[in-house]
């Protein structure tokens, strides 16, 4: 029996004059035949500007070990090894993901990014662990300080 996702906030603060939000997401699965409501992913979700969506998926290893990468594709070989980059506005995507984000973004290959649409997201598998929040908030003003100046006032 497996209805819809629900999502709940679980954290909310400013980070940087800006709203900061973890969101939860569940799934209502069965165990031991109990209907049971069980997290299965988590994200970070700190306003931007409206830019236009890229999404930054990791390639799980059977994928980088058997196939090519796909999407958009950069000169550093070992990022388009980890994730998989669709853009609405390939230009856009290519002058934020520098070398320097890019090298920035591999020192967490287990997450998964969605920039633009007015905000930036970090997502996790499972539950939201308090114990994440450190290093996370650090990921994300790291990300926001190698945003070219001129795409921060978008």
């Amino acid at each position: 029996m497996a209805l819809g996702p629900d999502r709940k906030c679980v954290y909310e603060d400013m980070l940087d004059g800006r709203p900061l939000r973890v969101i939860e997401v569940t799934a209502m699965t069965m165990i031991a035949n109990v209907p049971a409501r069980v997290p299965v992913q988590c994200f970070y979700e700190w306003e931007a500007p409206d830019w236009p969506v890229t999404r930054l998926r990791r390639r799980r290893w059977l994928t980088r070990l058997l196939r090519k990468p796909t999407g958009l594709l950069f000169e550093e070989a070992t990022f388009n090894q980890w994730f998989t980059v669709d853009a609405e506005d390939e230009d856009f995507t290519i002058a934020l993901l520098g070398v320097e984000m890019q090298k920035h973004l591999l020192t967490k290959t287990s997450v998964e990014w969605t920039i633009g649409g007015g905000a930036i997201k970090l997502f996790y598998g499972g539950g939201w662990k308090k114990s994440r929040m450190p290093g996370t908030v650090e990921r994300l003003l790291a990300f926001w300080e190698l945003v070219p100046i001129e795409m921060q006032d978008w």
